[in-house]
């Protein structure tokens, strides 16, 4: 009996250690997917943003789609709590979407959400503040996969570019 108690605890952090590096695997699946899209973005010669106010707005013209896949580039994943960011969507607001083109295949779709006034009011929001942008003075934050993203948007030539259309 006394000889099984080592073996036990060799598998118990035998099996820990798969744990650790199963979750590692995944997680680097899941960097390397993310890292794949962005590479992909460079490429986009079309963009379609769909529900902006709405309207459907297509973008061809190489200048155009530059100046809004360098806005609307993801920056990455955010890493909080989904319910968190869940509970300052507004919902009673239509969101948008950007699809982005390459060769005429859609390679990634980004929902933009429009978030509640209160994210100004409550301090605790101060962090989800950072990660997000403002479009006519309402904050909105991106969701793609899933997931909630940062993006930066750098001008206003974007807004100029929706508002035009």
């Amino acid at each position: 009996m006394k000889n099984n108690k080592p073996n036990k605890v060799l598998i118990i952090i035998l099996l820990i250690s798969i744990l650790i590096s199963t979750k590692s695997i995944i997680r680097n699946k899941k960097i390397e997917k993310w890292m794949g899209l962005l590479e992909g973005l460079h490429e986009v010669d079309k963009i379609e943003v769909m529900g902006y106010e709405g309207k459907n707005i297509i973008f061809e013209d190489k200048e155009d789609v530059g100046d809004i896949v360098m806005n609307f580039y993801p920056l990455w994943n955010v890493d909080i709590n989904k319910k968190k960011i869940d509970k300052y969507v507004d919902k009673s607001e239509p969101s948008f979407k950007i699809k982005f083109y390459k060769n005429g295949s859609l390679i990634m779709t980004e929902e933009i959400l429009k978030l509640s006034k209160n994210i100004e009011e409550e301090n605790s929001a101060e962090d989800l503040r950072n990660l997000t942008f403002k479009i006519k003075g309402d904050y909105y934050i991106v969701k793609i996969n899933n997931k909630y993203c940062s993006v930066q948007m750098k001008d206003d030539r974007v807004l100029e570019l929706l508002e035009r259309y």
